[in-house]
């Protein structure tokens, strides 16, 4: 009598598993030969059968199709999986998968239906391997108009902005004047004040320079202001999680003190994704002492080559994309109409928090394929920080990514440090010496945690 058989065949290769899933693959079956996409393929794979355990004969008797058996057993498949690449990674002390069930799982927590779906699988793991890793990054800015201030010293037209934005961590960097609309200005009399020479004393407050032909003020007067302020002091760094920041140094700054001007937050719960390699590390800078000095700085003949359509990356970040200007390299006779323009002759890409700016030729420019230019701009300092990391998982992420399916989403993490203090006191037993029994006691103590591991 022809009895069904349940057949599950386990891949070993994430990139099959991709391709199974995906509608344009097609799998044939020719002269005991799988084809995959027309392409004679011979799978690598462990089969498995509900019936086949000790003392059990699959193709004998009525066999009980057990579904909650056959998920329990591939799930312990699949975690001998992770335990084994994880026994394979040179460096790697000890290791603990966590799955769906598990009480320590919390990310397959569903907020919205109130249970674990499952689907997630953690892979915590012991062992240092640590490398050095530098981000450089700028900051974000935005620009203010027609905020109110506050006279604080009316003699010598010393204002502050009334902008709840604007904090010591997020202060007013310049004031903007020479451009048609911006400015500080009496709104009670309709003047213009003359901003040149004007000193930022702390992060939002200014004084005017009162050497020059002012407006009358009175103490009763609306006073408004346009200025640039950075509206974001934090950086996610690149690489996750970190272990600690060796530095962080400015371009105009200089080295940048730890504690008082940088420091490491590591906010996220480690159940979640906390300790991972998709945490979410970040550095704040805080402007203390006058450093990071948060000034502007120009860059003028910047040479670049234009090729094509293709994209061309500035050598700077957080440019003030108003500022660009295109010139020919022979002796800037020629300036190239930039975005904006009636004919553009290159467009402008914008940039990130840590990449750079692009400019690229346009369909109608005249700018020759192939020109040598050079770029002036204003951009914002640039901050390197250079930090540490465990390498150890960036290496597991990469070898349990080609074990993911459709359905299981591996993530590694790194174990957290817990110091333990032991306090005891020993009566030493008749003839017991204190020479060898204390280091046999702290031998035993320094043991006991990891067995409970």
């Amino acid at each position: 009598m022809k009895k069904t058989l349940m057949l599950m065949i386990l891949l070993l290769f994430a990139s099959v598993f991709s391709m199974y899933a995906q509608s344009k693959t097609k799998i044939e079956l020719k002269d005991n030969w799988y084809y995959l996409n027309g392409q004679k393929f011979f799978i690598k794979a462990i089969g498995y059968e509900i019936g086949a355990r000790p003392g059990q004969h699959p193709y004998e008797g009525v066999r009980n199709e057990d579904l909650d058996l056959l998920k329990f057993d591939l799930k312990v498949i699949k975690e001998g999986g992770y335990n084994a690449m994880c026994a394979k990674q040179i460096g790697i002390v000890k290791s603990k998968i966590v799955k769906s069930g598990d009480t320590l799982m919390m990310r397959d927590w569903d907020p919205v239906r109130q249970k674990h779906i499952g689907g997630k699988i953690d892979v915590w793991t012991q062992g240092l391997l640590e490398r050095q890793v530098t981000d450089t990054f700028a900051f974000t800015f935005a620009i203010a108009q027609n905020i109110r201030c506050t006279i604080v010293d009316i003699n010598t037209l010393t204002f502050r902005v009334q902008d709840s934005r604007v904090t010591p961590d997020t202060p007013i960097v310049e004031l903007i004047y020479g451009i048609p609309g911006f400015g500080v200005r009496n709104a009670t009399t309709g003047e213009d004040y003359i901003v040149n020479n004007s000193v930022l004393l702390d992060y939002q407050t200014f004084r005017l320079d009162t050497s020059l032909p002012q407006p009358v003020t009175h103490i009763d007067d609306i006073v408004a202001a346009d200025y640039r302020f950075r509206s974001i002091n934090s950086f996610v760094l690149t690489v996750q999680p970190v272990r600690r920041i060796v530095s962080v140094v400015g371009e105009a700054s200089g080295a940048l003190t730890p504690g008082t001007n940088y420091l490491l937050y590591k906010t996220e719960d480690p159940l979640l994704n906390g300790e991972s390699t998709i945490a979410q590390n970040y550095v704040v800078l805080t402007q203390a002492n006058g450093i990071p000095l948060g000034g502007t700085i120009t860059v003028n003949d910047e040479a670049h080559v234009l090729i094509g359509f293709e994209p061309e990356p500035l050598a700077s970040i957080g440019i003030n994309t108003d500022t660009i200007r295109v010139f020919n390299y022979a002796d800037r006779s020629q300036e190239f109409a930039g975005p904006g323009t009636d004919t553009p002759d290159y467009d402008i890409l914008p940039g990130t928090p840590s990449t750079p700016v692009k400019i690229i030729r346009t369909s109608n420019t005249k700018i020759p394929n192939g020109l040598q230019v050079v770029v002036d701009y204003v951009h914002d300092e640039n901050f390197v920080v250079t930090y540490v990391v465990n390498d150890l998982l960036q290496q597991m992420q990469t070898r349990v990514n080609k074990l993911r399916n459709i359905t299981g989403d591996p993530l590694v993490k790194q174990a957290v440090d817990n110091s333990v203090v032991i306090e005891t006191t020993v009566q030493l037993v008749s003839g017991a010496k204190k020479d060898s029994v204390d280091p046999a006691i702290r031998t035993a103590a320094s043991e006991c945690p990891r067995s409970m591991m």
